[in-house]
């Protein structure tokens, strides 16, 4: 099992929000998805990302979603 942050959004916040986290511990992205979606079966997940700090999670999510490499 490794660790993961799952950054998602929920109806009603903008994609320019920060995103909610769920830190959970999985066997693949496909295991982590499915938790995510049990926990809030209305999610929109955005960003997955192998470990359990949020900051680098959320560091990493704008790196890729704004072109900083």
């Amino acid at each position: 099992m490794k660790d993961y942050v799952v950054l998602y959004r929920i109806d009603g916040y903008s994609a320019l929000d920060i995103p909610f986290a769920f830190v959970c511990e999985a066997e693949d992205t496909v295991h982590v998805e499915e938790q995510m979606l049990n926990y809030c079966e209305d999610a929109e997940i955005v960003w997955v990302y192998q470990g359990t700090d949020v900051d680098l999670a959320l560091d990493d999510y704008w790196d890729f979603e704004y072109g900083v490499v």
